[in-house]
């Protein structure tokens, strides 16, 4: 055991996290495709006047799949091309060619 490290960490503990803030974008699917071991969803966000951005949420695994519990509708189905559907986001994560959200 390092007992300075122990010192140290008893001296100045551990701060809390924050917790990871959420919100929500409508979106319409219009991609649902197989990528890498699992989903990769996309669509326009629906706004009041039309669509706006194209919004592609993504994990923070290194392809950014997402995993079978996080694109189900109601624990159950993939949204299928079309569908309405609110999306949960902690963040932009723009790219060369791309803003995805994760």
């Amino acid at each position: 055991m390092n007992l300075m490290a122990t010192i140290t960490e008893c001296e100045n503990p551990p701060q809390p996290r924050a917790p990871k803030r959420v919100y929500t974008k409508n979106i319409v699917c219009l991609a649902n495709s197989y990528k890498r071991g699992g989903r990769c969803i996309a669509g326009k966000e629906i706004l009041d006047g039309g669509f706006g951005a194209w919004i592609r949420p993504a994990s923070d695994r290194p392809n950014q799949e997402l995993s079978r519990p996080e694109c189900s509708l109601w624990g159950f189905r993939r949204p299928e091309l079309l569908d309405i559907v609110s999306v949960p986001l902690l963040k932009p994560v723009p790219t060369a060619t791309r803003l995805r959200t994760i």
